[in-house]
């Protein structure tokens, strides 16, 4: 890995005047693996990468790819690594685009424990619509740790009253699939009405979250035969209202299941802070989405409009990656730095989702320098990830780039909490 340059030094030192600057708060650079580096072409934008591990131990990372987001030339790809993921192969084409806007994003994987077999689904905009994110949830699947691909093959969601009649669907996915309490497994999805995206401004969007179970995909080995469910019962998804146009927006929810054999969410709004939501019938049906806090009646989570990943580590321990700050005029930055919180649940309450958070520590830095093909300092899309009993967290690093780093255990204490 590079030697840490002037502009790292200089970040890393303002950085440090910060109350949440800890010893182990780490730059990108002295990353533990680089899986993508910059590109040019149809392979300078590197974005909304996930990871999964397979039984025979291959580490597989997948992520959208083109010359910048939504454009013609968009493809779904993978990367694998046989050396517990200090090196990497060149990209392998899942899903390529096609001619004229037939292209798909946001990929989301699924490994089959017993299995092996490996999952793809992604959003593909089948028939050719002229505007960005149209189409479906389609899959692929790999039976030999990604080398090669199945046909494609449709998931099918279902229409609810945010689809224009008689027009296309749009959506994207969002947040890796999480086995639940009922042993099945579940991802996130995203709806935008399409009426809504005419104008192409983003802050004009209305959207809703929704969730895809994958009924019998631990058994199933016909693709033909998997079933679907998709929720909210109900027909809407979940949304808190945009603070000036008053619109439905939701986004990019991310699942934890709690210890009660409950579900809680958590996701992205246009109001600075989370917000979370809580289900007691296996996503069903759900509470009214409310501020989280980093504990019961305790401050608000600030927020600007980018992902909340929340995972449960094997131990019981929450992390949340957030980006801690105030959003700024355009609503959807700052993304630098990153920020972890460690939480455990807490029994007898359910405020705040049962969760208690410790003090928020900075994680991940770059230099701070808007740079790159994108001219961006982000630090986008992190999911965490647990192998041998060791931490990770894979990223996007300024649009371009992806990375994963190791989490220091120091960074992982419960910071005082009660036990």
């Amino acid at each position: 890995m590079p030697l840490k340059s002037e502009n790292v030094e200089k970040m890393e030192l303002a950085l440090k005047e910060m109350k949440g600057f800890h010893p182990k708060s780490m730059s990108v650079y002295d990353s533990y693996a680089l899986v993508k580096s910059a590109g040019s072409g149809v392979e300078a934008f590197n974005f909304q990468q996930y990871m999964s591990i397979t039984p025979a131990g291959t580490w597989m990372c997948f992520w959208t790819q083109g010359s910048t987001e939504s454009t013609p030339d968009q493809r779904a790809v993978c990367a694998r690594s046989t050396d517990n993921g200090k090196t990497w192969s060149s990209e392998i084409i899942i899903e390529d685009a096609a001619p004229v806007y037939k292209i798909p994003a946001w990929v989301m994987p699924f490994t089959v424990p017993h299995s092996g077999r490996v999952y793809a689904f992604y959003w593909y905009n089948i028939n050719d619509d002229t505007i960005r994110d149209g189409g479906d949830i389609f899959f692929k699947y790999s039976d030999d740790d990604g080398l090669t691909w199945s046909e494609r093959h449709r998931a099918g969601v279902c229409r609810t009253p945010i689809d224009d009649d008689g027009q296309e669907m749009h959506g994207w996915n969002f947040g890796p699939f999480v086995i639940m309490p009922n042993g099945k497994p579940m991802m996130n999805y995203n709806k935008i009405r399409r009426s809504s995206m005419l104008d192409g401004k983003p802050d004009l969007w209305e959207t809703e979250a929704f969730f895809m179970e994958c009924e019998n995909i631990m058994f199933e080995s016909d693709p033909k035969k998997l079933i679907f469910n998709f929720y909210p019962d109900g027909g809407h998804g979940l949304f808190v209202k945009h603070p000036v146009n008053g619109q439905n927006f939701g986004q990019e929810a991310t699942l934890l299941p709690l210890s009660n054999g409950k579900i809680l969410t958590v996701f992205r709004t246009r109001t600075g802070n989370l917000y979370f939501s809580v289900s007691k019938d296996e996503a069903k049906t759900w509470n009214q989405p409310e501020p989280l806090r980093f504990c019961p009646y305790g401050p608000m989570l600030l927020q600007p409009c980018a992902s909340p990943p929340i995972k449960k580590l094997k131990d019981g321990r929450i992390v949340l990656l957030y980006h801690n700050t105030e959003a700024d005029r355009s609503g959807w930055n700052p993304r630098h730095p990153l920020w972890i919180l460690v939480g455990r649940e807490v029994l007898g309450t359910d405020c705040n989702g049962g969760i208690v958070f410790g003090s928020p520590r900075i994680l991940l830095y770059n230099d701070g320098v808007p740079g790159g093909t994108f001219n961006d300092t982000e630090i986008a899309y992190p999911e965490v990830f647990e192998w041998a009993g060791r931490v990770f967290v894979a990223y996007s690093s300024k649009t371009e780039e992806i990375r994963i780093s190791e989490i220091d255990p120091e960074l992982l204490d419960d910071f005082g909490l009660p036990v």
